[in-house]
């Protein structure tokens, strides 16, 4: 029986990654954050609620979930 080998590291292959694979996952966050500063009626925030105001809470809530 032949032993296995594992591959030299530093052999010069690269793993390559596709347009698609990073323009899919930026284009998602795109959208979504287009539909945070879209405005009231998209976003479903209170009619009194500005764009800064929704930057602070979306700021506060990832402030939140990581502390």
């Amino acid at each position: 029986m032949a032993a296995r080998t594992r591959p030299a590291r530093g052999n010069g292959t690269q793993a390559r990654l596709t347009w698609w694979g990073m323009a899919l996952p930026a284009l998602a966050f795109s959208l979504l954050v287009l539909l945070l500063l879209g405005g009231p009626a998209e976003a479903g925030t209170t009619p009194g609620t500005t764009d800064a105001s929704v930057l602070g809470l979306l700021a506060q809530e990832i402030l939140r979930l990581l502390g």
